[in-house]
Parts: structure tokens; sequence; C-alpha cells
């Protein structure tokens, strides 16, 4: 025993040395910065609450390319350059191999999926989400569940700090019931309960693959797998709830409903029979978009309101606009698609939260070749993760990043701006979703001022596949007086 222990003394010292040695000789001509010489970059990213400015940091001091080292990995090419970027997400279409963690829940849907997979998919998939009259129809839908986020704020008047985003999160994942599902009768409690599941599952994966939980041998044994497990049978039981109030919805229809207004999952399942795709294609594809559907949209409007808080003046200049549009600030006006594209100034706010507070802030890819990525020759299956909030924080490309200018979008959108990704593998929803945060947004500016939180706080940003703030998303509100 006591011999055994002195080998592993001399034995542990000597891996992680031929690690770090192994590190360095790693695409050596990539810059790395300074790390400790047997763990890497490991302690420096201890604190998750660094890790957003550390990266954005060294984004702007090695101009938008560097690797990062966490033993006993192989060390990871971070980039934010938006050349580099375009250039990587237009030609390795491949996931990183971190993503695997999320195949237990997701399967195969469109975040995950091989590529072949994913090419196959996507193709059968994209006009579900392609069409202006689907698109249209959803407007109404909107517009409903955003007078039930008034009702909730209404009742939150009194509290001088609200965390707006579990509220929104339990709308925006109605209206993906309701609209991309076509189901509007699951129990509220148990969408409450789908939501902090889902983020349970988000912050074990986010941290799995940076941890020695990234062996399934040692994850098997920890907290974070019995956690899993229960929290993978709750989103498992709302796709069966799905599922069984879709089927007593189609039998209901009559003849002349059924070819009108179909949803995103009729789609699938007619895609389904056509193709003789399994059952676990729909579950795949729907869990996919009750995630994608629901967690980044809640997230960019929760950001955006928390934007218009602090900054009155553009607030004003929105509310200003939604008067010019319809006469008053008509809080309790239902609002059409056509209306909705003509909120021009509301766009550009939303971009710039976007910009500010990217909701996917980084994404993986995978080298499935050897392959020149500008002026660097990378080896076969590297990862690399495109930083998307690096990107959007640098002041080459955006001066003065951290203030809040809507108006940097007035003459274009610069190829810098990257909230859906970019190329063949970019977000299949980001129309429905701006779609969503305008009709959202403009109806809480009419019917509230928003006002900076009481006492004064600032976020606590932290990436768990999403951007997210562990101490909420906040801010207090004032009812408005109609004009009229």
């Amino acid at each position: 025993m006591y011999f055994l222990l002195c080998v592993l003394i001399i034995m542990i010292p000597i891996w992680l040395l031929y690690l770090s040695i192994r590190c360095r000789l790693y695409i050596i001509n990539i810059p790395m910065p300074r790390c400790n010489l047997l763990f890497g970059h490991a302690f420096e990213f201890l604190d998750k609450k660094r890790i957003l400015s550390k990266f954005t940091e060294y984004c702007i001091e090695y101009g938008g390319i560097y690797k990062i080292y966490i033993p006993p990995k192989l060390p990871t090419l971070i980039i934010s350059d938006p050349e580099l970027i375009q250039q990587l997400t237009t030609t390795h279409l491949e996931k990183s191999l971190d993503y695997k963690v999320f195949k237990r829940w997701i399967g195969q849907g469109l975040l995950t999926a091989d590529v072949k997979v994913w090419k196959t998919n996507r193709r059968l998939i994209t006009p579900c989400f392609g069409r202006l009259s689907t698109l249209i129809s959803f407007v109404d839908i909107f517009e409903k569940n955003g007078n039930q986020l008034v009702n909730y704020l209404e009742n939150q008047m009194d509290n001088n700090s609200i965390d707006v985003f579990p509220l929104i999160k339990i709308i925006t994942l109605n209206s993906m019931c309701e609209t991309s599902m076509g189901v509007s009768k699951l129990n509220p409690d148990y969408m409450q309960t789908y939501c902090q599941s889902m983020q349970k599952l988000l912050k074990i994966y986010i941290n799995r693959p940076s941890s020695i939980k990234r062996y399934d041998f040692l994850y098997r044994l920890s907290n974070d797998y019995i956690e899993e497990e229960k929290a993978l049978k709750v989103v498992s039981e709302i796709f069966k709830m799905i599922m069984k109030e879709k089927i007593n919805n189609n039998a209901e229809k009559n003849v002349d409903e059924e070819n009108s207004n179909l949803s995103f999952l009729d789609m699938l399942l007619e895609i389904q029979t056509k193709y003789g795709l399994s059952k676990e294609y729909i579950r795949d594809e729907v869990n996919t978009f009750l995630l994608g559907g629901h967690d980044t949209t809640a997230t960019a409007i929760a950001f955006t309101l928390y934007s218009l808080a602090m900054n009155q003046h553009i607030q004003d200049k929105v509310l200003a606009e939604q008067i010019e549009l319809f006469g008053s600030f008509k809080e309790d006006l239902e609002v059409s698609h056509t209306e909705l594209k003509q909120m021009k100034y509301l766009d550009l706010v939303i971009k710039e939260s976007l910009r500010m507070f990217p909701p996917i802030p980084a994404i993986g890819r995978r080298i499935t070749s050897d392959f020149k990525l500008g002026d660097y020759d990378l080896p076969k299956n590297m990862n690399v993760t495109v930083f998307i909030y690096g990107c959007h924080h640098n002041p080459k490309y955006f001066p003065e990043p951290d203030k809040f200018i809507p108006e940097r979008f007035l003459d274009s959108t610069p190829s810098s701006f990257i909230p859906f990704s970019f190329g063949p593998r970019n977000c299949i929803g980001n129309k429905f979703a701006m779609l969503q945060m305008k009709s959202c947004i403009s109806k809480v500016v009419r019917y509230f001022k928003l006002l900076p939180p009481k006492p004064d706080y600032n976020m606590n940003l932290i990436i768990t596949a999403t951007l997210f703030s562990e101490n909420g998303i906040r801010l207090s509100l004032e009812k408005r007086v109609s004009s009229e």
C-alpha cells in the first residue's frame, strides 16, 4: 500500500507535466494566455462570474483568437473575430463534443444532431418556420400571452425589485406550446416545474465538460446524475402531455379545420408519416424546440426590459414610436403583424439588447478534417468555441461596447452581429423570436414605465448554455396613465 502511494505521488506530477508539455506543443503558433504549469487555466475560471469578462479581455488582447487549456483535455480554441467565425461556421457544421451531454435530453434534435442527420432534418423542418402566413397567425397568440404577462407584472407593482425572468419564461413557454405545438391546456403548475427542471439540466450540462464528471463512470457516482434523472422525468412527462393533448385536439377537429393553421408539431407528424420516421424523431425535435424556442426568447425579452429600465431616454423613444403608430400608447391595443413590422426603433433596441446580452453567448464546433482557419492550420478533431459575447463586446467592432446605443444599427447590421449564430446551422426560429419579442416588449412598455430596481444591484452574469443572471434580471414598475 505504501509503495502504491509513493508511485502515485511520483506519477501524478509527471503525468500533469506531460499534459502541460503536450499543450504547449499543440498548435504552437496560436497564442495562449499565461497559465499554471500543471493545472493550466483551471484555477483562473473557478469563479464563474469572471468567465465572461476574462474571456472577453483575452479576445481583445489576442486579436480574436487564442487557446485555453484545462487538463486533461487538449486545448480549446476560442475565436471571436467575425471573419474567422464566418469562415468556420460556413464550412464546419459538426458540433463540438461538449454537446454530447445534451443527448440524453434532446437526442438527435437540430441542436445536437450529427451533421448527416441535421442536414436531413433541417431541410424537412425549415418550411415549418419559414411561412409568412404561419408567423402572421401566431401574432394573436403572442398578444394574448403578452396580456397574461401584464397581469403577472401588475400583481408585482408593490415590489421595487421584480425578477422578471421567471415570469417571462412561463409566458414564452405558453406561447411555444400554443404556436409550435398547437396545445393550450397544459397544467400551469407543471409548466413552472418544467422551467425549473430545464434550468437545472442546463446548469448540469454546462459544468460537466470542464470537470471530472465529464467521464461517464465518475458522473454516474455524482449527485448531479441523480438530479439529472429527476429533471429528465419531468421533461419527459411534458412531452407525453403535449402528445396526448395534440391527439385529443386532432380528434376533435372537423374537416374544414384539418388543413388550417397547422402547427410545427402537426407538420412534424406529417413528416413522420410521410417518411416513416421514428417516435424518437418527434420527441427529440419537440424537446429541442421547447428548449430553444422559449428559454432564449425569454432571456432576450427580460434583458431588453432591463435595458429600457436602465436607459430612460431610450424607453421614451420606444414609447414615442408607439404613440406615433397608434395615436396614443393605448395599453389595451391588440397589435397586428403589419404594425409590429412598423416598429423600427424597437427593432433597433432589440438588436442592441441582443448585442449586449446574446442569449447564446458561445457555440461549439469540431474540426472534422485538417483545416486552415485564417493564418492558422488546425488539426482534425480540434474543438473550437465561437465566443459570440466576446465579439459583441469588442470595441474594434462596436465602439463603447458597454453602452446601450440602439442607433449603432441605424445604417446597417454589421457582420460582427451574430446573436442567432451564422452559416447554415444558424437559429431556425430567429423570425419567430423577433416577432414575439416585439409583441411582448411593445405591450409592456405601453402598460408600464420601466424603472431601475431599488436598491440598485449589479447582475451576476454566468453561462449556463444560455446567458443567465444568478441574481435575477430585476426592475421596478410604474403604471402608465392613458393619454386619452
